[in-house]
């Protein structure tokens, strides 16, 4: 989103004042806890829950990496089109494959094809953390993207603590609760920042190539 005119530090900061903005800011960094605080552990789950040998868990890691790029692809399409509907359904989503996760833990190529998927999901995360701010600060383009930075920071920061709290009480197999826990958290934050904003302009997001 290109910036016609140079903006004062004090003009951007105003967008401070909306509640909608920091309804979406607490929804990021609890979403994108969810995504990266479990990942955080992923390798060490593949190994001592799934049993996998350390180069098997490499190139399992980089199988996921590449269904990032699908997820980019997918995401950037799906908000181009229907936004609100994608957003709306993506973290209930991600409850449902944490939950499977949860309690078919130790069921080995099942779970290697669940967390493939969360990880085309995990994918297009960036891009639903990025819309979410954006909306509500699309006036303010360089702050919101500074804004995104930081709550995306936050979110993995403070969930990777907790989940590694859950991992000493519970063990390492039990790691997603804290995703679970950061999902069921951002849906109310996310349905509260879709009922209290004003109707919208669709903004335009750029397809991922």
């Amino acid at each position: 989103m290109p910036v016609k005119e140079k903006m004062s530090y004090g003009s951007q900061l105003k967008i401070l004042k909306d509640i909608n903005l920091w309804w979406a800011l607490i929804a990021v960094i609890l979403l994108n806890g969810a995504n990266f605080g479990v990942y955080s552990y992923l390798a060490d789950y593949l190994e001592r829950v799934l049993l996998l040998s350390t180069e098997f868990v490499s190139i399992t890691l980089l199988i996921f990496g590449l269904a990032n790029i699908l997820g980019n692809v997918i995401a950037g399409r799906l908000l181009s089109q229907r936004p609100l509907s994608f957003v709306g359904i993506y973290p209930f989503l991600l409850t449902v494959l944490f939950l499977v996760m949860l309690f078919l833990g130790n069921m080995g190529f099942v779970i290697m094809g669940i967390v493939l998927i969360w990880r085309i999901l995990v994918g297009g995360a960036a891009n639903i953390n990025q819309y979410w701010i954006t909306r509500v600060a699309s006036n303010v383009p360089d702050f919101a993207n500074a804004l995104f930075l930081v709550a995306t920071n936050v979110g993995t920061c403070i969930a990777a603590f907790v989940c590694g709290i859950f991992i000493d009480e519970f063990g390492i197999n039990n790691v997603v609760l804290g995703g679970i826990l950061f999902t069921v958290l951002s849906i109310g934050f996310f349905f509260a920042g879709i009922k209290k904003s004003p109707k919208e302009k669709m903004l335009k997001v750029n397809k991922a190539v």
